[in-house]
């Protein structure tokens, strides 16, 4: 920052590395999100951390629709909840 001369350079070169910085986080967390599994995990566990990485994505300035949300939880889930999947989309 030493290099610049005016606030507006400083203010810029910041500018773009947050923008990056906050784009990576962004997809950082749907990848995470998108790859989430229940497994060995109990149900309490797995929606604490679908609502963990959802939260953060919401720090970082994205938000996640309300679909996208039960897509998410329920992508994750196990063949055992097919019936729940089912039942609760009628």
């Amino acid at each position: 920052m030493v290099s610049y001369n005016t606030a507006r350079q400083i203010w810029d070169t910041l500018e773009k590395h947050f923008t990056l910085e906050v784009s990576s986080k962004i997809l950082e967390f749907m990848i995470k999100l998108q790859n989430l599994k229940k497994g060995s995990l109990s149900l309490n566990e797995y929606l604490l951390k679908v609502k963990q990485l959802l939260d953060l994505l919401a720090f970082v300035g994205e938000t996640i629709s309300p679909q996208d949300h039960v897509v998410a939880i329920f992508k994750g889930l196990p063949s055992e909840y097919d019936m729940f999947v089912i039942l609760s989309n009628t």
